[in-house]
């Protein structure tokens, strides 16, 4: 039996991070015969009953070294994990998880990971300290490998591959989703156009600029406008301050869904646009055309790789721009393109495959 410990920002609500959970139990339960897999989360018994996985509290250090030192191997999983522009405090915490597992001997590994913005020097410093003993290295996109390499990241291997929920396979069931959309009273005779917010610094103009693009398309289209909170609690209140500043209305999507129902439900939309990454992942795993909207560089540099638009920064965006590449989107349908997909799920499974090197490696000691 080989144990791994999977450490990332799950139990919290936010969708993009929970399809990284899906996305890597499954991956492994496809690759790895007799694995047992433990994941560190807020929400440990919510966490076992939706994943049929067993769950600590990733707060808890006393259980969490037990079960270190009970891993053959610990992965920080995906996301944008390395970053001190939400929280000082997040950098410190994963790469603690990572320096316990190699104080008592543990392969450690970094799994489709997104580095940066790193500001902090203290961070700076601990990130070259403590990823220069990692085992592997895999990364999202080629801005973190250039991070990395910035902050003197130069000993393990280090891959650039996909997110990856690129590995997961969309399974859609259109009665569910039908049902999911009356439930929510959303008009299916109406074209859906998505909308995936969050609040920003100083976002006030931006809100007002963005409300302005959407009135204008629901009047001149007669489209179904719909909220798309990714991280419930949070997103909601962007979706109430959109509100605050439409003249016409908006459909908000307020229960809970599964990561499945929620790709689903994306899949229903003639347009995405989306400021959360996973939002527009999830777009491009449906063919959806999407507009970004650019908060954090993971944003653009997953817009460049799939060669969809970008409505600008929150700072800088303007209603007339995002007017003319609403209607570009609404009446020329460029989806991305499937070879685009492809290609990056492949790379999504190239995740797998170095890590299985590393476990190979392991077994034959």
């Amino acid at each position: 039996m080989y144990r791994i410990l999977i450490s990332g920002y799950y139990g919290f609500g936010n969708t993009g991070d929970e399809a990284i959970l899906l996305s890597i139990l499954q991956t492994l339960k496809n690759h790895i015969r007799d694995v047992e897999l433990v994941v560190l989360s807020a929400k440990p018994k919510e966490t076992e009953a939706i994943y049929n996985v067993k769950s600590i509290y990733r707060f808890n250090f006393t259980n969490i070294i037990r079960q270190i030192l009970k891993s053959d191997m610990v992965i920080s999983g995906g996301g944008s994990l390395l970053q001190d522009i939400t929280s000082f405090r997040t950098i410190p915490y994963y790469l603690s998880i990572i320096y316990l597992a190699k104080r008592f001997g543990k392969k450690a590994v970094l799994y489709s990971n997104g580095i940066g913005p790193v500001n902090y020097s203290f961070n700076k410093y601990l990130i070259k300290k403590v990823l220069n003993e990692v085992d592997l290295i895999t990364l999202r996109d080629h801005a973190s490998k250039k991070e990395l390499e910035n902050l003197g990241v130069t000993k393990p291997p280090i891959y650039v591959t996909a997110d990856s929920v690129f590995a997961l396979t969309p399974v859609l069931d259109d009665k569910r989703i039908d049902e999911i959309l009356l439930k929510e009273g959303i008009n299916l005779k109406k074209p859906l156009i998505g909308i995936s917010l969050r609040r920003w610094r100083n976002d006030e103009t931006f809100f007002k600029e963005i409300a302005g693009a959407l009135d204008y398309i629901k009047q001149k289209y007669d489209v179904e406008l719909i909220f798309i909170p990714m991280q419930r609690e949070e997103d909601l209140k962007a979706g109430e301050k959109l509100q605050n500043y439409l003249n016409g209305s908006i459909s908000v999507i307020i229960n809970r869904y599964s990561v499945l129902e929620w790709l689903g439900i994306i899949n229903r939309m003639k347009l995405l646009i989306g400021m959360r990454l996973h939002s527009l992942i999830f777009a491009a795993l449906n063919k959806v055309p999407m507009i970004g909207i650019i908060y954090d560089p993971k944003v653009e540099s997953f817009l460049n790789i799939v060669g969809q638009p970008s409505g600008g920064q929150v700072s800088n965006l303007r209603k007339d721009k995002l007017i003319n590449l609403i209607e570009k989107a609404l009446l020329e349908e460029e989806k991305v393109d499937n070879h685009v997909i492809v290609e990056l799920r492949e790379k999504a499974l190239a995740n797998i495959k170095y890590l299985l090197n590393i476990i190979n490696q392991d077994k034959r000691r």
